[in-house]
């Protein structure tokens, strides 16, 4: 055989390499644009929406629906319309971050919409949550008043302990 018999073979080789290279990008960028700040954008601001118009809704303790919420089924359930599963107990909330890509958020400053909000009410480390709506307010599921409410971060008597950052939400708002 001579050399001659593989020259169509090479633009093909090289016509067949650029095609897997541009599907090898086609889907990394797909499974990418799951977890896109844009896409990520979208979900908090859902998360927020959602939370938001849970004002109001009274304070049942466990629970953990739109006839009532304590302050960890509030987030439970508003996480959950986003394709999240969060565990009922605002110190298992709290203790999310760090594991599963979830990131531990230390100063208020630095919390985003859809962030959850950690305060110490009890002898536990974290004994409340809430969701951060952005420009430094937040929607929790108050004992002391009886609902779901809106309130400034600073205004909040308990000390802050932290937020989580739930990792990039990859499903569609329910």
């Amino acid at each position: 055989m001579t050399g001659r018999h593989f020259l169509p073979a090479r633009p093909f080789l090289r016509l067949m390499t650029v095609v897997v290279i541009i599907l090898a990008v086609a889907v990394s960028a797909t499974a990418a644009g799951a977890h896109s700040p844009g896409g990520n954008r979208k979900m908090r601001r859902h998360i927020v929406k959602r939370a938001r118009r849970q004002v109001g809704t009274r304070y049942v303790y466990g629970g953990a629906s739109k006839s009532g919420f304590d302050c960890s089924g509030f987030t439970m359930w508003v996480f959950s319309h986003s394709g999240v599963s969060l565990p009922h107990r605002a110190f298992d909330q709290f203790r999310l971050a760090g594991s599963g890509g979830n990131k531990r958020i230390h100063r208020r400053g630095k919390l985003r919409r859809g962030d959850l909000v950690f305060h110490k009410t009890t002898s536990a480390p974290v004994g409340h949550v809430g969701i951060y709506t952005g420009r430094g307010r937040w929607v929790h599921a108050s004992s002391a008043r009886g609902r779901v409410v809106k309130d400034r971060l600073r205004n909040y008597s308990m000390p802050f302990k932290g937020g989580t950052r739930v990792r990039t939400l990859t499903r569609r708002p329910s």
